[in-house]
Parts: structure tokens; sequence; C-alpha cells
């Protein structure tokens, strides 16, 4: 059986100086940055989000790429995450982690369930791998 899912993906334009190391897990639950002194973006993207499959089978890797989007030639924080659709919490967890630019974090007690950037340095591209759970109601 297969099931889609949604990536949910949270992505700073401007320089963040709360938390440049990643180190963000008290946003979790709703994927939404704790920085102070910023407010949400209300401008259009500035990155866009491809998969090498929209579904997937027990144990399935997948690949995640961000990529700068036309109107923006970099990014910087970010925190991806993979969801059930209308899901509350991770599925899954990233593999072949690239710990230059990325930290993973345990978000509901899942291993590697979620990737936010490693430090503030701007990105014009970035790839995770993503491997769907083993034993799971969802596969």
């Amino acid at each position: 059986m297969h099931v889609y899912i949604l990536l949910v993906l949270c992505v700073c334009v401007r320089g963040v100086t709360s938390f440049p190391n990643g180190e963000v897990e008290e946003s979790c639950q709703s994927m939404t940055p704790n920085h102070s002194e910023f407010k949400s973006q209300t401008s259009s993207s500035p990155y866009k989000v491809s998969v090498n499959s929209t579904t997937f089978t027990a144990g399935q890797t997948i690949t995640v790429t961000l990529q700068a989007a036309e109107n923006a030639s970099e990014f910087q924080g970010f925190m991806l995450q993979a969801r059930e659709v209308d899901g509350k919490t991770a599925v899954g967890r990233f593999t072949s982690i690239n710990t230059v630019q990325s930290r993973a974090l345990n978000c509901f007690n899942i291993e590697n369930s979620t990737l936010s950037q490693a430090s503030a340095d701007k990105k014009s591209h970035f790839e995770a791998t993503w491997e769907a759970p083993t034993n799971s109601s969802l596969v």
C-alpha cells in the first residue's frame, strides 16, 4: 500500500541570529521558528522542494531537494520533516546526513526525524535522503 506524505518545511531568508546552528527542538511540533526578532515570511517562497517519489514502500529512501527559487538566489535557515497528510508528528527518518549543512533533530522521540540548518551560511541547493518507516501502518 502506498501512502502520500507531506514534507513540511520552514525557511527563513533573512539572517537568523537566534538559532544559527539549527538547535530548534522546541519547533518540532509547530514547525514554526521561534525567533522573536523576526516575523513570519509573507512574500513568495525563496525555495522549491522536490522529491524523487511522492509515494513510498517500507524502508524505501527518497531524495528531498531544496533549491533556491527563481525569485531568490539563496536561502538560509530551514527545518525539514516528513509527516503523514494532516499528521501531527514526524514519520520516517533522514539518513546519510551532511553534518556540514544540516543538523539532525530527534523530534517526537524519533531519531533523525527532522533536519535543520547547521549554520547561518547561505545556500542555493540542499539535498537530503529520507527513509520510510519499516514497521508502520503507513506502508
